[in-house]
């Protein structure tokens, strides 16, 4: 990503946390970067929900449905293959509000595909391409 979203991203972050106006704040980040919806979840130590939806974008908000049926796929260890926590890792060593896309943690083709979280991305959740930002400071 540029240096110009980034600076964007943390304008936008810094009044959602001033405001407590994440769903707006998503909102700006979905229309600066041309995304379909964002979400802002916190990873939850749980053997049932991998995920705690903190807020999300108004025309994404659909999502909330379904977030407990991929936890439940991503937390089965005879299903899940990693991604999630590969891909958490790999962001969390990122500085504060760095955005990292798919491509810069996996190479996206062949096997990854396969993989039940894509998978299910796909077919539920009707997207395949995402982008993280580390919201940690």
């Amino acid at each position: 990503m540029t240096r110009d979203v980034t600076d964007r991203l943390n304008a936008i972050y810094d009044a959602a946390y001033k405001n407590d106006g994440w769903a707006q704040a998503l909102h700006a980040v979905q229309v600066t970067t041309g995304s379909m919806g964002m979400t802002c979840y916190d990873t939850i130590e749980s053997p049932s929900l991998r995920y705690g939806m903190q807020a999300i974008s108004p025309s994404y908000d659909w999502i909330r449905q379904h977030l407990p049926d991929y936890g439940r796929l991503i937390a089965d260890p005879e299903r899940s293959s990693g991604l999630d926590e590969e891909g958490e890792a790999f962001v969390q060593r990122r500085p504060p509000l760095a955005t990292v896309l798919d491509e810069d943690i996996w190479d996206i083709e062949g096997d990854f595909l396969l993989r039940p979280e894509v998978r299910y991305s796909q077919k539920v959740l009707g997207f395949f391409r995402r982008f993280f930002v580390n919201h940690l400071r």
